[in-house]
């Protein structure tokens, strides 16, 4: 079993290539609200989704009617040799989506997730399942952070001088290495 993970915004493209895929056998389609990559998000797809859950309905629905409509077309055929099932569609999605020039993630470790993040998540799961096109969701939990990093201090005060600063780590929430760096200090 295989499934098709398909991106961009444009309803009508997506059930087109939702009906190809399960005319090619795919065994489900996945819509893909979950990748922050610049050349993705940029064009209105990937994380950026997530900023218009009602929109995200609409492509399902239209990939739901797609795939559901081609399974009835060929339920009609005389040829045996044709067979097409209609088949689930899915969503990967993120926690939530923040401004990459603006996030701090020092700032959001100290933030309760049951406040903001999980209802954010399960507000956004409400909205594109509540029609019942999408059978199954895949959370990447982790934050779809959007944009640029703004690699310049806000204040020149909170800069480290280059010559005092020898490293420092960032905490990257759900990585390997979380519980390392939960410990790990700047180093001076």
């Amino acid at each position: 079993q295989t499934t098709l993970q398909i991106g961009g915004c444009d309803p009508y493209l997506l059930a087109k290539a939702s009906a190809i895929g399960a005319a090619f056998g795919y065994s489900s389609i996945n819509l893909n609200c979950g990748c922050p990559s610049s050349a993705v998000s940029g064009r209105a797809g990937g994380v950026s989704h997530m900023k218009d859950p009602m929109h995200v309905a609409k492509c399902v629905e239209s990939m739901n009617q797609a795939v559901t409509n081609l399974y009835h077309s060929g339920s009609d055929t005389k040829d045996n040799n044709y067979h097409v099932t209609p088949i689930p569609i899915s969503v990967k999605h993120r926690l939530g989506v923040r401004d990459a020039a603006s996030y701090n993630a020092q700032e959001d470790r100290l933030k309760n997730d049951e406040e903001e993040a999980f209802p954010t998540c399960r507000e956004f799961v409400k909205a594109i399942t509540f029609s019942g096109n999408v059978n199954k969701v895949q959370v990447h939990t982790r934050l779809g952070l959007l944009g640029d990093f703004d690699a310049s201090p806000t204040t020149p005060a909170s800069s480290p001088s280059p010559s005092t600063s020898t490293s420092s780590t960032l905490w990257v929430p759900g990585s390997a290495n979380a519980n390392e760096n939960e410990n790990a200090n700047t180093s001076t």
